[in-house]
């Protein structure tokens, strides 16, 4: 299942459908969710687990703040 903050427009769907098959990855195998499903695990390049505790270290503000994606 793919689930992105894009998959509520058939165009961004198309356009990782297309991504995918640039990198040899059948679509097909997966199904585009238009709302986030309940799920065991999550993978997202953008997430940070919660733990339970808000004054945990990497909930700062500073390293919040700070955060940059892969891709950056």
């Amino acid at each position: 299942m793919v689930y992105s903050s894009r998959s509520n427009n058939p165009r961004s769907i198309e356009a990782m459908q297309s991504w995918m098959h640039n990198w040899e990855i059948d679509p097909d195998w997966f199904t585009f969710a238009h709302e986030k499903p309940p799920a065991f695990l999550t993978i997202d390049d953008r997430a940070i687990q919660f733990r339970g505790d808000w004054n945990a270290p990497e909930l700062l503000i500073e390293v919040l703040a700070g955060f940059k994606p892969w891709n950056a």
